[in-house]
């Protein structure tokens, strides 16, 4: 949409605020999306929930793409936004479990690595694109193909055999189970695990009794709602969305700009080198590390531009210049080492198996919501307190979130979701770097 919304704009004649409305709609969507998400899949199960996403996002990519108005593309981007809310709880909360827990996050952060490597596609076919008829419906009708590939290879997969046990039907559970692990003894003992630690519910609203009356299970919740909170605070989404408006900033009398092709391409680079990262040594280093290491990057990253737009408010220099775009390659290697794959691996695994999807698509709510906030406000706080004092004002809410990190949030890397519950019998406090329990 980064390349198909200036064509668009100009096909329907679109005021700025018009324009705005077509970004805004997908994220009301997609907050919807994520609170609506969780509850389909418990009551319905993991793998229709996810049957349902990918429909959402075929109908809202055929809405799109064969628009003739603004409110026929309105709709398209709601519906769109819908899938992309729920598809936060339901494809995590599917992944975390039926994934071995050695292999867990590995193969939740790989979901994040097949979202950067499409956006960095993306970009680089829009490109092709943009200058031949109707470019834009071209683009948009690319995004047709991957729902149809999910909705026709998603009936293969099994149901997560923790649903399956939450609805009393443990021997089709069996029967997943040792087609995951292929092992008799040890699919018996996860089951057998599952039905010693876990409580589970029939619907909805035994679950948020729970969630009201049980201070444990309020706890683990709330603190995943935290985790989100803390993530929003880093500003990553926002210094994303707004990547080529600060470029364009700092590169303000440069004699040689980058184009802004360029500059998508080498954002989505970064996106798909740190989320690779990630996924090369999350099970092997850890979540913490990562999370530490990628705040800290990320605080010094703002730090840096705040130096940076200091600097070039007083005097032009290209150096300057060229220090804070390839700043902004690193913030968002940082990002995507840390915060926007591990958020979803470590919320899916903290929270209960009764609430997982649920409480997922609360978290999911909060960061979207949370998210268009801070897009909404960039701007203006940029432009009242001066781009490099906002910077400053980020770098110290990035502190903020990495003293949540080091002091509250636990590792959890190789151990069973029950292993995770007994952390939170006591209260919730630092865990040594690299620790397991």
């Amino acid at each position: 949409m980064v390349v198909a919304l200036p064509l668009i704009e100009k096909d329907f004649a679109l005021s700025t605020s018009a324009a705005e409305s077509i970004v805004s709609t997908l994220m009301l969507g997609a907050v919807i999306g994520s609170l609506v998400g969780g509850v389909v899949a418990d009551w319905i199960g993991r793998k229709p929930a996810n049957l349902i996403t990918a429909a959402l996002f075929f109908a809202g990519s055929l809405f799109m793409t064969f628009a003739g108005s603004l409110h026929t593309m309105l709709v398209g981007r709601f519906v769109a936004g819908l899938a992309v809310g729920s598809s936060g709880p339901c494809v995590s909360t599917y992944v975390a479990e039926i994934a071995q827990p050695k292999t867990r996050g590995t193969l939740v952060t790989v979901n994040e690595v097949m979202v950067c490597f499409g956006c960095l596609l993306s970009v680089v076919v829009s490109s092709n694109l943009q200058d031949t008829e109707n470019g834009w419906r071209k683009m948009l009708g690319m995004t047709l193909f991957p729902p149809i590939v999910q909705l026709l290879g998603m009936p293969f997969l099994p149901e997560s055999p923790r649903w399956l046990i939450s609805k009393y039907r443990t021997k089709e559970a069996s029967a997943v189970l040792k087609r995951l692990f292929y092992s008799d003894e040890a699919s018996q003992k996860i089951i057998q695990a599952h039905l010693d630690f876990g409580t589970f519910h029939d619907n909805f609203f035994h679950a948020m009794i729970e969630l009201v009356t049980d201070e444990l299970t309020r706890k683990r919740v709330l603190f995943c709602v935290t985790i989100a909170f803390c993530h929003i605070l880093t500003a990553a989404n926002a210094m994303l969305y707004y990547s080529s408006y600060i470029l364009d900033e700092l590169q303000t009398g440069n004699t040689h700009p980058v184009s802004s092709l360029s500059k998508e391409i080498f954002v989505g680079i970064a996106k798909l080198a740190g989320v690779c990262s990630a996924v090369a040594v999350v099970d092997r280093v850890g979540r913490r590390p990562l999370l530490l290491i990628g705040t800290s990057m990320m605080l010094t990253c703002h730090f840096v531009f705040a130096v940076c737009f200091w600097s070039l408010s007083s005097t032009h220099s290209e150096t300057v210049q060229t220090i804070g775009e390839w700043n902004l390659y690193v913030f968002i290697f940082a990002w995507n080492l840390s915060w926007a794959p591990l958020m979803w691996v470590v919320c899916s695994e903290l929270l209960p198996d009764e609430f997982r999807s649920i409480g997922m698509g609360l978290t999911f709510g909060m960061f979207w919501l949370g998210s268009a906030l801070v897009n909404q406000t960039l701007l203006s706080v940029f432009h009242a307190f001066g781009t490099g004092n906002a910077f400053l004002l980020y770098t110290f809410l990035a502190a903020a979130s990495l003293c949540f990190v080091y002091f509250k949030v636990p590792e959890t890397t190789g151990l069973t979701f029950e292993q995770i519950a007994m952390l939170f019998n006591e209260q919730v406090a630092h865990v040594p770097l690299g620790s397991a329990v």
